[in-house]
This record gives C-alpha cells, sequence and structure tokens, in this order.
C-alpha cells in the first residue's frame, strides 16, 4: 500500500502543472529605432510560444517597467511600443521586478528566456549584457553548461548587426547563447 502511494505520489507529481510558465520574453525598447521591426518579430515569436505554455512579456520601462501573460492586452501592448520613450535598463530593478512577479508564478522546469534588446548596449555596458546572464543564474542554470545554451535567446535588430558589425562581432563571440536577427 506504502509503495503504491509513494508511486501515486511520483505521478502526480511528474505531470506538467497547466499554468507553468515556460517562457519569459524580455523587451528592452531604450535605444532602438527600429521598432516596427521588434514589433513583428516578438509578436510572431509569442504566437509560436503560445503553443507551448504559460509565457510572461517584461518590457522594460525605466521605473514602471510593463509586466503582462496570457491575461494582458498582449496585442494591444506591442502595438503601444513605440509610445514607451525609456532610458537604459536598469538590470537591479529590472531583476527585482522580474522576481517578485515570478514569486507568484509555477516556473516550468525548462524555463526559457528570450531578450530583445539592443547591440549597442550589450556590447558597451557591462552591468546590462551581464544582467540577461545573471537571471539565467537565478532560474538555476548552469550557463557555462551547452545544454543550457538554448535556454537564452538574444534577438537583434538586422539593421543594428549591419551597421555595427564591430560591435555584433564581439557579442557573438561573448555570447554562446542563439543570436537571432530580426
Amino acid at each position: 500500500m506504502r509503495t503504491a502511494n509513494f508511486l501515486l505520489l511520483y505521478i502526480i507529481l511528474s505531470i506538467p502543472v497547466l499554468g507553468q510558465v515556460k517562457n519569459i520574453i524580455y523587451i528592452d525598447v531604450s535605444d532602438t529605432d527600429k521598432i516596427y521591426a521588434l514589433q513583428d518579430r516578438a509578436t510572431e515569436l509569442i504566437t509560436e510560444l503560445a503553443k507551448e505554455g504559460d509565457y510572461i512579456i517584461f518590457i522594460s520601462n525605466d521605473s514602471e517597467p510593463i509586466i503582462i501573460d496570457q491575461r494582458g492586452d498582449v496585442r494591444l501592448t506591442l502595438d503601444n511600443l513605440s509610445f514607451i520613450r525609456p532610458g537604459n535598463p536598469s538590470p537591479d530593478f529590472d531583476s527585482l521586478r522580474l522576481l517578485k512577479y515570478l514569486d507568484k508564478k509555477q516556473l516550468d522546469n525548462d524555463v526559457k528566456l528570450h531578450v530583445f534588446s539592443s547591440l549597442y548596449l550589450l556590447a558597451t555596458n557591462r552591468h546590462i549584457s551581464t544582467f540577461y546572464q545573471d537571471f539565467m543564474v537565478i532560474l538555476g542554470y548552469d550557463i557555462t553548461e551547452e545544454k543550457h545554451f538554448n535556454n537564452l535567446s538574444l534577438y537583434l535588430s538586422s539593421v543594428d548587426i549591419a551597421q555595427n558589425k564591430v560591435n555584433y562581432e564581439s557579442i557573438d563571440t561573448l555570447y554562446p547563447y542563439p543570436i537571432i536577427n530580426y
């Protein structure tokens, strides 16, 4: 009987819980002049990720970040990105706000972080460039292990890359994570 109870408990705990956050989309619009391309790619990504399960969108906006999930009006928020004119993101503040929000959520065992950012900021501001890696560590990933490289994806504007080839080459060698052009 005791073995049956343990087996039942194991089976229940092994089943994915509905409502688990599988993807976190972090959007920094502070240094992009290609906002419409970012909106289109983010919308496309969110449509893909919605099929996998729950997601959270965190839009860095100085001291007032915008955080939405499936219950939020994703399309309206993305359409209004061009009206947000924040300064550079504050990694410490963003981490605290995002962690506070995630504390109320059930996270999947294989959470993925999708980051839309500026090539210039990633290449010139070490505090910002390490924020994403630090956040992966907080989520429990060993970022030195190749098996976790696909848990973080960087989305960079193709125009930004074309205009800043030197910065792109430094980022490409610094980050072992997928870099996706949009």
